[in-house]
């Protein structure tokens, strides 16, 4: 018997022993001895399916997180307990469900964001999504979240190999009785573009259209108290101070949602922009809607929900996740994001200077409180 192995035969020492793990490197080769020792193999068969299921870096590395995390959530006993929930017992048709599904993914969806910690029953559960949604690593938007809900409950599966009559195409997660959900996690996510965005229908119909800014506010606050001092220097007789530096001339790095919903330019190629647009991320879809929009905010509303119903058409999923620090929202539809307590970075309708097209999309960051 290894010396550690006799030594966590004592329960004070086992606490000990964790306390001590907590605060050694996670690269030690001591630490997956010692987990193994405590709490049971960290794989669980669970995490061995996730992983052959998604079979990507981010995964692996979802994983690797959640190994290292779940033994500092609280004292070798606590953990070894939260450990054992995850085996099914003989009289069980499933293992134990840390997630309630019912009100993590409500049938109509939510119209707010709510608190996180809400959809888990378990203290340690709520522990380690706190320190989930913290998480940065890999390129997948969802993570250790998607990770975290696809092994802590045996009613939701990752989404690799479903059938495409049963749930379509796309999703992140299988949830029972829901069907495929997309998760987006890590401060929220992205309606990613469900398409390549060919551009340049848009650089044609704004082929006669300044890019030019405007003048900044600074700017324009600079010249005035420029205007001031040389004023004041008429009045007292004193040499007139040197004017402002020049800026120069900058050009827009592309249109925005938010400059589309604001008023446009007189001189702004409107419906050719749009029908240009909307043939890029829509097929031509909403062009008539977000022409009539345009210039109000009203256009915000149309846009997003013009995003999500191509991304959930493309992608055949029931519903999008939204995770961020201590909040959640499952939406079913592109209306229910807006006028809550979620925050919309709304990136660009038109933007020729990127070679990424998710830089364009929306990203949503439900708030908690």
């Amino acid at each position: 018997m290894r010396a550690f192995e006799f030594l966590t035969e004592n329960p004070q020492i086992k606490s000990r022993v964790i306390t001590r793990l907590q605060k050694t490197p996670s690269d030690s080769p001591i630490f997956p001895e010692v987990y193994k020792t405590l709490v049971g193999e960290p794989l669980t068969g669970r995490i061995r399916n996730y992983i052959e299921a998604r079979n990507d870096a981010d995964a692996l590395a979802a994983i690797d997180y959640l190994d290292k995390l779940i033994p500092t959530l609280g004292t070798a006993e606590e953990v070894k307990a939260f450990m054992a929930k995850f085996r099914k017992k003989p009289e069980e048709e499933t293992a134990y469900d840390f997630i309630k599904l019912k009100v993590a993914f409500p049938k109509e969806g939510m119209t707010a964001p709510a608190p996180l910690s809400n959809i888990v029953d378990d203290g340690l559960a709520k522990k380690l999504f706190d320190k989930l949604v913290d998480y940065k690593g890999g390129k997948n938007d969802a993570g250790p979240g998607e990770a975290a809900m696809a092994i802590m409950s045996p009613n939701i599966t990752y989404a690799q190999g479903a059938t495409v009559d049963e749930f379509g195409r796309g999703g992140d997660l299988i949830v029972a009785g829901v069907g495929k959900v997309e998760v987006k996690g890590g401060g929220g996510g992205r309606l990613v573009p469900f398409k390549t965005i060919d551009q340049k229908g848009m650089t044609q119909a704004l082929g006669n259209y300044s890019m030019a800014k405007a003048e900044t506010k600074k700017s324009l606050a600079d010249k005035a108290k420029y205007e001031k001092l040389v004023a004041q220097a008429k009045e007292t007789g004193a040499p007139p101070p040197p004017p402002p530096e020049e800026e120069g001339p900058k050009k827009m790095a592309g249109i925005t949602p938010s400059f589309m919903a604001a008023t446009l330019p007189t001189d702004f190629p409107k419906e050719e922009f749009i029908r240009a647009a909307c043939q890029a991320w829509f097929n031509g879809a909403y062009a008539d809607e977000l022409i009539a929009a345009a210039g109000s905010a009203k256009f915000l509303d149309v846009w997003l929900t013009a995003c999500y119903n191509g991304y959930r058409e493309f992608a055949g999923w029931q519903g999008v996740l939204f995770l961020s620090p201590g909040a959640y929202q499952y939406t079913v539809s592109g209306s229910q994001i807006l006028g809550n307590n979620s925050t919309i970075k709304w990136g660009y309708i038109y933007y020729p200077g990127t070679s990424q097209p998710r830089e364009m999309a929306p990203q949503v960051i439900p708030n908690a409180g």
